[in-house]
């Protein structure tokens, strides 16, 4: 099994300026330390396969870009001709709280295509994978239904039941994006 280490780590290795250079375009990189073998392989994963800035002048890297050229791995190409890619709201970029983002998502998996969708406040917890003991967690959940700010959807909290209840904000809009 391989241990992993920070990521740290990599960025510390003078040889691993292409990796920092690479993170800037959104590749996810991981250090890993192969035991068996007793050799060290970096590598990474990501959503772009290249990336080609074009410059004004081509002699200076410091003129202005005129254009950028993005290069999707086939993987994701086909992923998104085949729309089997998620749409998320350009709201949910607004989203400041981790813990915001997180349920925003778990509000687009569950909910989906559905009206509205009830979920108790301990398998949240549990799916939101939220470090904050149960009664912190219900405090922040109750701040986000009071600040009614996640995008797509609208959220009440039942005290009684201890029930987030979940449900798209316009369903004729919502039904009307998916025909």
């Amino acid at each position: 099994m391989p241990a992993y280490l920070d990521i740290k780590a990599v960025f510390a290795c003078k040889q691993s300026a292409l990796f920092a250079d690479a993170a800037v375009f959104g590749v996810d990189f991981a250090f890993a330390v192969i035991s068996r073998c007793g050799c060290a392989i970096a590598y990474g994963f990501g959503l772009l396969d290249k990336v080609d800035i074009i410059y004004k002048d081509e002699t200076d890297e410091n003129s202005p870009i005129i254009a950028i050229e993005v290069t999707l791995p086939d993987w994701l190409f086909r992923s998104i001709e085949a729309k089997q890619v998620k749409t998320i709201s350009a709201d949910y970029f607004r989203l400041r709280k981790p813990l915001d983002r997180r349920i925003y998502e778990l509000c687009a998996k569950h909910c989906g295509k559905q009206k509205e969708w009830h979920i108790s406040l301990e398998i949240l917890h549990r799916k939101s994978g939220s470090m904050a003991t149960l009664r912190r967690f219900r405090q922040a959940i109750k701040e986000l239904v009071a600040s009614n700010d996640l995008p797509d959807y609208r959220l009440t909290y039942d005290d009684k039941k201890d029930v987030l209840k979940v449900r798209n904000r316009d369903w004729s809009k919502f039904l009307k994006k998916l025909s």
